[in-house]
C-alpha cells in the first residue's frame, strides 16, 4: 500500500477476503505514519503492532536511491522504520504487511461513576492480566459540554460478551450505571470503533501521552487528578489508557524501534477543538506532572515538539542515531525531532 493509503480503506479492502491488520480507531489516519511509529490499536494484544506485520518497505534515501527495506535487504533500516518514527531516515514509498484472519467479535462498552476513574483504571490493568489475548480493552474519561464520562470499552470473541462484562465489572469491584454488548463483524467493528465517523472535518487538537510500567493505584490516582484539574472553557478532554501486554509485549524492546514492550499501559492525554489552545496547553503541562514520578517515557505517535527524542526511543535511541546517520549523514531529513 502507498504511504498516503488511509486505514479504513485498507480495512475495507481487507474485509473482503476476510483479513484484517492491526491498527488504531482512527479511520483517516495514513497507514505509513500510523506504522513507522509504531501502531498501537485494538487489535495489538492478539496481533502485535502495525510495525510488528511490516514485512518490508519501498524507501528513498535522502541520496536520491530507492532502496527495500526488510529482514533480508537493509535490515537496520527496516529495524528503525518499525517504531523509529517517519521522516527520519527517508521518504517511505509503499509498505507491505501480513495480515490475519477476521472473526466476529463482541463489544462491550461499561459506564462508571466519572469520580471512579482511579478505581475503574486500576480494576482495568487487573482484568488484563489474565485476560484472553484474543480480548482488548482500554479505559477512558472523557469532559465535555455535558460532563465527565468514564467508561471501559472491550472486545472479546463472540459469545463472551456477558462473561467479559461480568469479570470486568468484578475486577473494577463497582458496578457499571450503564452496559451495552454488541456483536460485529470485522469492518462493522472497525465502523463502531471510529464512532461511524468515516470522514471527520479537520479538528484543532492538542495532545501528548505518558508511558506507565504498570497501573498501580498511585498512577491511577495522578491521571484522575489530571482528569479533574481540566479546564473546562479548554475544549473537549480525553484521557485514553492503552494496554502494552498481550502479544506487543512478546517481542523483545530492542527488536524494533519502539521500546515500550516491557511496560503496563500509556495514556493518551487529548483536547480536542481547543477553545482556548493556551489553556489546552497548559493543562497537557499540568496533566505530565500529575504523573511525572511515574512516566518513563511518551509514544512517538502522539509527539509533543517540546519534548526530547529520548522521551519516545528510550533504550533504543542510540542505535536509532546511528542508523539515521548512515542514511542521511547531510541531516536532509526533517520530521520535528533530531535524532
Amino acid at each position: 500500500m502507498t504511504p498516503a493509503t488511509g486505514l479504513y480503506a485498507v480495512h475495507e479492502a481487507l474485509a473482503e477476503v476476510g483479513r484484517g491488520i492491526p491498527t488504531g480507531t482512527c479511520p483517516t489516519v495514513g497507514a505509513a505514519g500510523h506504522a513507522l511509529g509504531g501502531g498501537l490499536g485494538a487489535n495489538s494484544r492478539h496481533a502485535g503492532l502495525l510495525c510488528d506485520q511490516l514485512t518490508s518497505a519501498s524507501v528513498v534515501l535522502p541520496s536520491g536511491q530507492a532502496v527495500t527495506a526488510s529482514a533480508a535487504s537493509n535490515p537496520d533500516l527496516f529495524w528503525a522504520l518499525r517504531g523509529g518514527g517517519g521522516g527520519n531516515f527517508g521518504v517511505t514509498t509503499s509498505l507491505t504487511f501480513a495480515t490475519f484472519p477476521t472473526k466476529d467479535v463482541d463489544v462491550v462498552n461499561l459506564n462508571f461513576p466519572p469520580q471512579s476513574f482511579a478505581q475503574v483504571l486500576v480494576g482495568w490493568q487487573n482484568w488484563l492480566r489474565t485476560a484472553d489475548r484474543n480480548s482488548w480493552a482500554l479505559a477512558d474519561s472523557t469532559t465535555d459540554a455535558l460532563g465527565t464520562h468514564c467508561r471501559i470499552l472491550a472486545t472479546c470473541p463472540a459469545g463472551s460478551g456477558g462473561a467479559v462484562a461480568n469479570a470486568i465489572t468484578s475486577a473494577v469491584g463497582a458496578q457499571p450505571t450503564g452496559t451495552e454488548n454488541h456483536t460485529f463483524n470485522y469492518l462493522d467493528l472497525v465502523r463502531y470503533l471510529a464512532v461511524n465517523n468515516l470522514n471527520p472535518s479537520p479538528l484543532g487538537y492538542v495532545g501528548g501521552s505518558d508511558v506507565f510500567p504498570t497501573v498501580n493505584p498511585a498512577v491511577a490516582a495522578g491521571i484522575a487528578a489530571a482528569v479533574d484539574a481540566f479546564p473546562r472553557d479548554a475544549g473537549r478532554m480525553l484521557a485514553i489508557m492503552h494496554a502494552l501486554d498481550g502479544t506487543l509485549a512478546s517481542v523483545a524492546p530492542g527488536a524494533t524501534a519502539f521500546p515500550w514492550r516491557r511496560h503496563g499501559a500509556l495514556v493518551q492525554w487529548y483536547v480536542e477543538n481547543a477553545g482556548s489552545p493556551a489553556a489546552a496547553t497548559g493543562w497537557l503541562n499540568t496533566a505530565h506532572q500529575a504523573v511525572q514520578r511515574y512516566s518513563v517515557g511518551g509514544y512517538v505517535n502522539y509527539l509533543e515538539a517540546s519534548q526530547p527524542p529520548s522521551r519516545y526511543f528510550g533504550p533504543n535511541l542510540a542505535r536509532l542515531s546511528a542508523i539515521r546517520q548512515k542514511y542521511d549523514p547531510g541531516r536532509v531529513m526533517f520530521s520535528g525531532m533530531n535524532l
